[in-house]
């Protein structure tokens, strides 16, 4: 790879660089740059690395390198049809519309869709053409959260309004939509809706339509007109398949009774924004959390779809959804959120999971996180969505993006999957399989974070940048990074790596190990990190040695050395530590710490000494509290000694008297 040598414009969105197979003589080849919190998608290269398309970009290869990873494909050839944003080099015509870009991008996808994959990064700076009379061959997509790069002029409305790294890998039936998009730039040779920012541009498709909101001034032949109709249908299933855009003539003539949605007589004003159906009514509501809530809660948006929209079924769901709010506490912190989310998902039936402002698909929530992790608002309303466990209950109410095969059975065990992928994910945040009645932890977000993104890297500052995406990588980067840091301040351990540990562990022992690390005293922590590293040490590096670590465990380990009673041992026992760190072996150190028999006659000798204390203690108590007793007992004994001594003096004087 060579970083000297970019390739601007051929990433789709990542920057790009020339890089070549070492083994072999091939095709130019590029290397993707993966951004830190936004993960390449591991299902995609899992499932195309080593498969042939010739339609796409297909991945050939991922791994990391130092502080990066990468994302191996072929690069490019020719130039892009234009920038993702701008106007496209030149107007097409239908036919080469047709042979040139809807049919092979169609195959391209086809060849996807069997593996059960879908694009999602189709715009016009996305797709290239070796030739003027070349097919268009489909970039890469493989190295970023599905349509976290795609501009939201190629995306529906229900898709453009979610978090870029929450908006799911959706269905073949978004690509479709991004591909007539595509067409109509080609066919009248300018960018649709060009110079309106996201959220203009989302209103205003929700306010006249996808089609009519692209289409503009521009009159387009009526071959494109009446395909492009139903490629940016509102409904996904209205959209025409894969296999009709193969032979677009087929696509054309297919119709689908849609009827357009309601306009009220008198559009409603909600700040500066004014709507004039129900589902510009949702995306007002969910983008401004605060605004949404009082527009519910004080009767207007319920009086307005009555009033001027006409539609009483409507009106009354939302009614309903109010009084239920009402009959709630007001303190209770989630009501309104689970109010807004629910008449967002009444008004609009294809609008994504919306809380607290924040919108996104299901599947996109793992990707979500790991695009949050700058974002503390963010991350906290994410977590607030995991505890409430609302996603769930949002399956039940919605019904406009669950795929259908046309049996009831389908949609029940999508919901039901949905149900139970909900209450899966709160548990690993919560870390039991307890309800509480406070929010998952910092700490259990942050695992599920890991175990959501397979192929996200640790982001603990004490890895000092240096890309680490699964477990084998983890010691030798923070081998090197020991080498720069702050041993005697900073410990070698931290939340970040215990979760990235435990979520990419698949043993019981080292996941159980890192749950004792955030609340453990600071002798449990030593003695959790140096576990822990020494027996990932024995168990992926047996063979490599880290001094560095070794150096870094000793100085954060006397709160452990604290525990050794004997001052002489425990000097003994550091001098041991220090000189086992200079092998860079853990298990030694550990061994040396935790020996059973020495620290047993430690202990030994320490209740030894306790127990010699408390018999000096003992005698000195006896000694000091004993002073008066026997000073009475001598008093008594010398009063008795003299007085006897009297008595004999006295009988010896009487005696020689009386001898004469």
């Amino acid at each position: 790879m060579d970083i000297l040598n970019p390739l601007p414009d051929a990433g789709g969105g990542l920057p790009a660089f020339a890089c070549r197979d070492t083994r072999a003589s091939g095709p130019a080849l590029m290397a993707l740059r993966v951004q830190p919190h936004r993960p390449p998608r591991a299902d995609a290269l899992e499932g195309l690395i080593g498969q042939s398309n010739p339609g796409v970009l297909l991945p050939l290869a991922h791994g990391a390198a130092a502080d990066a990873y990468y994302v191996v494909c072929p690069a490019p050839t020719g130039t892009a049809l234009g920038s993702p944003l701008g106007a496209p080099r030149q107007a097409w015509g239908e036919r080469e519309l047709v042979d040139l870009f809807i049919r092979p991008v169609a195959q391209a996808l086809l060849g996807l869709a069997e593996r059960g994959i879908t694009h999602r990064a189709i715009n016009l700076g996305n797709l290239f053409q070796a030739g003027p009379r070349t097919q268009v061959v489909l970039g890469t997509a493989w190295a970023a959260p599905p349509a976290s790069l795609q501009p939201a002029i190629y995306e529906p409305p229900y898709i453009a309004m979610c978090l870029p790294t929450g908006r799911g890998t959706s269905s073949v039936a978004d690509d479709v939509y991004a591909i007539g998009v595509v067409m109509l730039a080609l066919a009248t040779g300018r960018q649709p809706m060009a110079g309106m920012d996201d959220a203009a541009m989302l209103h205003h498709k929700l306010d006249v339509g996808s089609f009519q909101a692209l289409v503009g001034n521009s009159r387009p032949a009526a071959f494109v007109a009446d395909l492009a109709r139903g490629m940016l249908a509102e409904d996904p299933d209205h959209r025409p398949t894969l296999e009709m855009l193969i032979d677009p003539a087929v696509a054309r003539t297919r119709r689908v009774a849609a009827r357009p949605p309601r306009r009220a007589a008198r559009p409603l004003d909600i700040g500066k924004i004014s709507v004039a159906n129900a589902r510009g009514l949702a995306w007002v509501l969910a983008r401004d959390a605060p605004v949404g809530i009082a527009t519910l809660r004080d009767g207007q948006a319920e009086q307005w779809l009555r009033r001027s929209l006409n539609d009483v079924t409507l009106a009354s769901a939302i009614k309903d959804a109010t009084r239920q709010r009402a009959n709630q506490e007001e303190t209770n912190p989630r009501a309104d959120a689970i109010l807004l989310a629910r008449a967002v998902a009444v008004l609009d039936p294809q609008a994504p999971v919306c809380w607290h402002g924040v919108s996104l698909w299901p599947d996109g929530i793992g990707t979500a996180l790991a695009g949050a992790q700058d974002n503390p608002r963010i991350t906290a309303t994410l977590a607030d969505l995991i505890d409430s466990e609302f996603i769930g209950h949002w399956a039940a109410i919605h019904t406009g993006r669950i795929e259908s095969t046309g049996d009831e059975s389908a949609t029940n065990a999508e919901e039901d999957y949905l149900r139970r992928e909900a209450h899966r994910i709160r548990t690993i945040a919560d870390g039991s399989g307890r309800r509480s009645q406070s929010e998952p932890s910092q700490d259990g977000i942050i695992r599920l974070r890991y175990l959501l993104n397979p192929l996200l890297p640790c982001s603990s500052a004490l890895l000092n940048g240096h890309w680490v995406a699964d477990l084998p990588a983890l010691l030798p980067a923070l081998e090197a990074a020991a080498a720069h840091a702050d041993v005697a301040r900073n410990m070698p351990y931290d939340a970040e790596i215990a979760a990235f540990i435990a979520a990419r562990t698949n043993r019981r022992d080292e996941r159980d190990a890192t749950a004792k690390f955030p609340a453990g005293e600071p002798n449990t922590r030593a003695r959790t990190q140096t576990w822990l590293y020494a027996n990932l040490q024995s168990r992926l590096h047996p063979t490599l040695a880290f001094p560095n670590i070794a150096g870094w465990l000793i100085a954060q380990s006397a709160p452990m050395l604290a525990e050794w009673e004997h001052r002489p041992r425990r000097q003994a026992i550091r001098q041991h530590l220090e000189e086992h760190a200079q092998s860079g072996q853990l298990v030694p150190l550990l061994a040396v710490l935790e020996d059973p028999e020495t620290r047993i006659t430690d202990q030994r000798g320490a209740a030894d000494a306790i127990a010699t204390v408390s018999q000096i203690d003992a005698s000195l108590h006896s000694i000091a509290h004993g002073g008066m007793a026997r000073a009475e007992l001598a008093r008594r004994m010398g009063q008795e000694l003299a007085a006897g001594a009297g008595l004999a003096g006295l009988a010896g004087v009487l005696t020689a008297l009386a001898l004469g």
